[in-house]
């Protein structure tokens, strides 16, 4: 009955019992059945749900948000639960995942058995799923005298924790918490906080982000505080940090950092760390306001000119009866996306594209001038590229299209 409640809690429409049926996964009969027992229960709540003939069925009351954040709230108890307690092979291996880029100390097979309640050749077999999890991170589960650890760079292993234990998972930022072991207290509240931060530093500095990019960064940045509370440090070699302190975003990585410190007296960050910011900041889409393109080499380096040129040329090349090169706000635009691209292709930072499949389908020539941009970086810069990148750079040949249409 919770996916029933889920269904109505979201609609202020009238619902059909076959969609509801379909919904929930069930025949219409059931529906019927189960939406009695759940107005009895609703009755204790002032609540009740109306049938129309014809319509199909409504919740109907005063209590509706009361009983909405209600909802929400249980329904993260119970998936916290889950969380702590893993039944299925994909929330064991991710237990496993979690404990093993958390934990400072080896962990034995037999203490997974016992925290799991499974039996040590279950723990082997999802061992071997999890190492294929880590192996795309470049991160190695090996074996030491008294058990397992995980190997790897800890920007790396920091990334993983954001792709595979954030964004992959269908569940809100409170349940993120727990995957990475930081105290609940106030948990959404220091989430809000830090994304008001950011984008107080940003309006500041004039500059603009998208609600994707904030929520990356906000993450990134909670992670980073657990993993130096839990003694686990970014380590640069001289000519990353070097690179990366000379960058514009680092003043900016600067002022974020003072502002959360200073708010929650965290006084651990290193120069490192902010580097490590300064590398989200770059690496994700933010831009100045109301910038104009009448002097790119003051907006974009020459390098990035040359490269934004020849990839335009090079999708002028596969896409007949396009003339890009005279657009400017493509040139520049593409030149900034190039810097933060090929920083992410560097530092190896995976990103996920939540609008790839729309533009696959609705947008086809987007996205095969995505691909025909894709090739040419790649001959330049010998990097690989993705279809969540390439979804990216169709976005910006999809704008400067629509423009010629």
């Amino acid at each position: 009955m919770q996916i029933l409640l889920t269904c109505f809690l979201n609609a202020d429409r009238y619902l059909t019992s076959s969609y509801l049926a379909k919904q929930v996964g069930c025949s219409s009969k059931t529906v019927r059945e189960d939406i009695k027992k759940l107005n009895s229960e609703l009755s204790n709540e002032g609540m009740g749900i109306s049938s129309k003939k014809g319509s199909g069925y409504k919740l109907i009351g005063e209590n509706k948000d009361e009983l909405t954040k209600r909802f929400i709230h249980n329904t993260n108890v119970v998936i916290s639960k889950a969380l702590q307690n893993p039944v299925t092979p994909e929330e064991r291996m991710r237990f496993i995942v979690k404990k093993l880029l958390y934990t400072n100390n080896c962990v034995n097979i037999s203490d997974f058995a016992t925290e799991l309640y499974v039996s040590e050749s279950t723990i082997k077999n999802d061992i071997k799923h999890a190492r294929e999890i880590l192996n795309k991170y470049n991160i190695k589960i090996s074996k030491g005298i008294t058990g397992l650890y995980a190997v790897g760079h800890e920007i790396n292993k920091r990334f993983c924790i954001a792709d595979f234990l954030y964004q992959n998972s269908k569940i809100d930022e409170q349940v993120i918490i727990n995957y990475m072991y930081i105290e609940n207290e106030a948990t959404n509240k220091i989430i809000k906080d830090i994304k008001k931060t950011i984008l107080d530093i940003l309006t500041e500095e004039n500059m603009t982000i998208s609600d994707y990019a904030l929520k990356k960064i906000t993450i990134h940045i909670v992670i980073a505080i657990n993993r130096i509370k839990n003694g686990q440090y970014i380590e640069f070699n001289s000519k990353r940090l070097h690179q990366l302190t000379n960058e514009q975003e680092f003043k900016t990585a600067e002022k974020i950092i003072a502002s959360i410190s200073q708010k929650y007296k965290m006084y651990f960050f290193s120069p490192e760390e902010t580097a490590y910011i300064t590398m989200h900041l770059i690496g994700n889409r933010i831009a100045k306001k109301h910038q104009i393109t009448s002097d790119l080499h003051e907006l974009i380096s020459d390098e990035m000119l040359k490269l934004s040129l020849s990839v335009i040329e090079e999708v002028n090349n596969n896409l007949k009866g396009l003339d890009l090169l005279k657009d400017e706000e493509l040139i520049y635009s593409l030149g900034i996306h190039l810097k933060q691209l090929l920083n992410r292709l560097d530092f190896q930072m995976n990103i996920s594209n939540p609008f790839l499949n729309t533009i696959k389908i609705k947008y086809p020539l987007a996205f095969e001038a995505g691909v025909a941009a894709a090739k040419r970086i790649m001959k330049e810069t010998n990097f690989k590229i993705g279809d969540n990148e390439i979804g990216f750079l169709a976005m910006h040949f999809g704008a400067a299209i629509e423009k010629q249409k």
